[in-house]
């Protein structure tokens, strides 16, 4: 009875501070000077849930990303308070602007304690009051999952990979075009590539994803956000990686809530795919929060 009060309890305070922020946000939380002049940009931030934008940051400025995937799914209820009793896939990262156009991130998941490194450099875009603004970008990067894993051959004999052996290394390249039709949308498409998609897996194989997500401003705060990723190689049996939700964005913070089917958010994890379909008894709650220092 008690659990039961306290996940009320909990549950009301979280619905009351995320609808409220709105209200705060526009006495309190008055957008700052942007360091990159919204209008020549197509979104607003580094990021749309799982895949990046061609958005960059001034030089000489930080950006601190920390985001969560819930693995309760949402149709356990309540009594895992819909996927917030925990636990979670985490991610946190910390990114430079190296240049006014490159940008270097380092972040780290909990899943096979992966660590990446990449590097985003903003390629063209068009200028002045274009009636179609198109910014590209690429990202580059590779990432290694310090841990020992373990497979088995046709006749059941295991082999271990030490912790960093040359397979738990990754790489990945992403081309990412932006592309606002309306003064209200932004989409974007991000073919990548992805070498050695499986770290477990007997030989190397390699995934080409085509990615895409879209945002729709319902204002100065507030923005639906969703996104959608089609594997294009027939060796991945995973599933296509999927998610919508909402966005707040307050000054130099940018909060996204969400369900999904994607609990793998390090680059490398990501393009591989989810082990979930996007289907109702898989998706789960995630949030990621943004700040730019």
């Amino acid at each position: 009875m008690n659990q039961a009060i306290h996940r009320t309890i909990y549950l009301s305070i979280f619905m009351t501070i995320f609808f409220a922020i709105p209200t705060f946000a526009q006495s309190k939380w008055q957008r700052s000077e942007p360091e990159v002049a919204i209008e020549s940009s197509v979104f607003h931030s580094t990021s749309v849930i799982g895949l990046p934008t061609s958005h960059g940051l001034d030089k000489g400025r930080f950006e601190f990303e920390i985001a969560h995937r819930f693995l309760p799914t949402i149709k356990d209820g309540y009594e895992d308070l819909f996927g917030f009793d925990g636990p979670v896939r985490m991610r946190i990262a910390l990114g430079y602007a190296l240049t006014e156009k490159l940008i270097m991130t380092l972040g780290r998941s909990n899943v096979d304690d992966n660590v990446d490194l990449w590097f985003k450099h903003q390629l063209w875009q068009t200028e002045g009051e274009s009636s179609l603004p198109i910014m590209t970008a690429i990202r580059v990067g590779g990432s290694l999952s310090p841990v020992e894993t373990i497979r088995f051959d046709e006749d059941g004999n295991a082999f271990v990979r030490s912790k960093r052996h040359k397979r738990h290394y990754q790489f990945f390249g992403q081309l990412i075009v932006d592309l606002k039709p309306t003064s209200n949308l932004a989409v974007g498409l991000i073919p990548s590539y992805l070498y050695n998609r499986d770290i477990r897996s007997k030989e190397i194989d390699n995934s080409f994803v085509l990615g895409t997500h879209a945002q729709y401003f319902l204002g100065n705060l507030w923005s639906v956000v969703g996104e959608w990723s089609v594997t294009l190689s027939e060796k991945n049996s995973w599933h296509n990686p999927g998610a919508i939700g909402l966005e707040l964005e307050t000054g130099a913070h940018i909060f996204e809530l969400f369900v999904t089917n994607q609990v793998r958010m390090n680059a490398s994890q990501y393009l591989a795919g989810s082990p979930d379909p996007f289907e109702t008894d898989y998706l789960r709650l995630g949030f990621m929060i943004n700040r730019i220092l």
